[in-house]
């Protein structure tokens, strides 16, 4: 019995271990890209930028959102210029089903 269970024991279970951060490309790269580099570390399979798809972005509309560990989304400022939430207003519905388990605000 002891052989049996010994193989199912050391099996390690495949959980995502990449991280995606919102980064509206046009608003604050340089504060996304801080984001990213602090996240680097904790995830080894790596961290992206997740937006529309322009400028090396995951295009959110298309994007498997299971496949990440973590969502980060910075605090960014609306005004009349621009827009960064526009996008994940749009998209609520759909990342509401993608993402589960906790949230932190």
């Amino acid at each position: 019995m002891r052989q049996l269970l010994a193989p199912a024991a050391s099996t390690k279970v495949a959980h995502a271990q990449k991280a995606l951060v919102y980064c509206p490309v046009s608003i604050d790269a340089s504060g996304c890209g801080r984001i990213v580099d602090a996240l680097a570390s904790r995830f080894p399979d790596g961290v992206e930028r997740g937006y529309d798809g322009t400028s090396g972005t995951v295009d959110l509309r298309k994007a498997d959102l299971q496949h990440y560990a973590v969502f980060v989304v910075p605090s960014l400022a609306d005004n009349d210029a621009t827009k960064p939430y526009a996008l994940l207003r749009e998209l609520a519905p759909a990342l509401r089903m993608a993402i589960g388990g906790r949230v932190a605000v």
